[in-house]
């Protein structure tokens, strides 16, 4: 058999809502299953206090996001952020 499909995911602006984002990541997974790729875009890092606060858990590893991604980059207005690990 041929080759399989790459599954991509697409959403629009995330905005910081990172809790949010994972959770309709694996709520979409259960039903569908595993895709290959994420894509996000539009406003993906929120400017509030609670985004940066929710980012934080995030990056250092107290919160794991969805089981989509082993180590994630993210670029904001050309300007790298650190990478951090997902799994």
């Amino acid at each position: 058999m041929g080759e399989q499909p790459l599954r991509v995911l697409a959403c629009g602006d995330v905005e910081g809502r990172l809790n949010a984002l994972f959770n309709r990541v694996q709520t979409i997974q259960k039903k569908t299953g595993q895709f290959d790729l994420l894509l996000c875009v539009g406003e993906f890092f929120g400017t509030t206090p609670e985004a940066e606060a929710e980012w934080q858990q995030y990056k250092t590893g107290a919160k794991k996001g969805a089981s989509v991604w082993k180590t994630t980059c993210f670029y904001h207005d050309n300007t790298p952020r650190n990478c951090f690990r997902t799994s």
